[in-house]
Order: structure tokens, then C-alpha cells, then sequence
């Protein structure tokens, strides 16, 4: 998406209109959050990361939020690093094998093939920016 491109057209046209399940809001900008509202489906849910510096005011809270009952939620910064440190010794001390947690390895090129197969496999898919062998 370019600063050209209006983000609902562009998702609509590459979702045949229908929206997408779940958004990661990174920016902590609120016209960005305005629009993650509207381009989520009915039960969507949006995760916020960004901090956002000023209030957030959402029209047609009932419209846009309640009816088609999304879910916005957020992050607790502190608890997200304890919580990275902890896996991080886990896995070093190898009580978590993380192989048994990615179902496909692809190339980055292959992303749509990739993301299609999410609910076939059992575990996440991992982009290689190299081409897999």
C-alpha cells in the first residue's frame, strides 16, 4: 500500500469485499485506527500496539464497533518483555521445541500460497526472505 492508495479500497478489492479478520494497529495514529475499524469483518478483532498520544473518539460507535461486534484490545509492555524473556529461556534450555510449532516453511514470495494455507496446517507458517531448498 502506497500513501496514494486509500487503505479501505485496497483492502476491500484484494478481500473481494469482505474485510479481514484480525488487525495489529502499529502506528498508534488515529485516522489508521479509523480506518482498521472499517475494514474489519463483523467479529473482527483489532490488537493495538501503537501508543497513541491523544484520545481516540470513535463515530458510530454502534454502527461501526457494537454491531458488528469487534473486539479491541491491547498491549501491557512490561508483562509482553517478561513474557519474550521467559519463552526466549525456555527455549534455550530446551524445555519448548519450537520445530514442533511450524506446520510450512516458504519462501517470502510464496505469501499468498502461505497464508491460504493457514487453517490446513496445524502449527504457523515461516517466511524465509531466501528461497527454501
Amino acid at each position: 500500500l502506497t500513501t496514494e492508495e486509500n487503505l479501505h479500497e485496497k483492502v476491500m478489492e484484494i478481500t473481494d469485499g469482505e474485510g479481514v479478520d484480525r488487525i495489529i494497529e502499529m502506528t498508534g495514529k488515529s485516522n489508521l485506527f479509523q480506518d482498521g475499524l472499517d475494514v474489519l469483518k463483523p467479529g473482527g478483532k483489532m490488537v493495538c500496539v501503537g501508543n497513541h498520544n491523544q484520545s481516540l473518539c470513535i463515530s458510530n460507535f454502534t454502527g461501526r464497533v457494537m454491531y458488528k461486534e469487534i473486539t479491541i484490545t491491547g498491549i501491557f509492555g512490561r508483562r509482553l518483555f517478561d513474557t519474550w524473556d521467559l519463552a526466549i529461556h525456555m527455549v534455550r534450555e530446551g524445555k519448548i521445541d519450537l520445530q514442533k510449532y511450524i506446520g510450512k516453511r516458504l519462501a517470502l514470495s510464496a505469501f499468498e500460497d502461505g497464508v491460504e494455507s493457514f487453517d490446513q496446517i496445524f502449527g504457523r507458517v515461516v517466511f524465509h526472505c531466501n528461497e527454501v531448498k
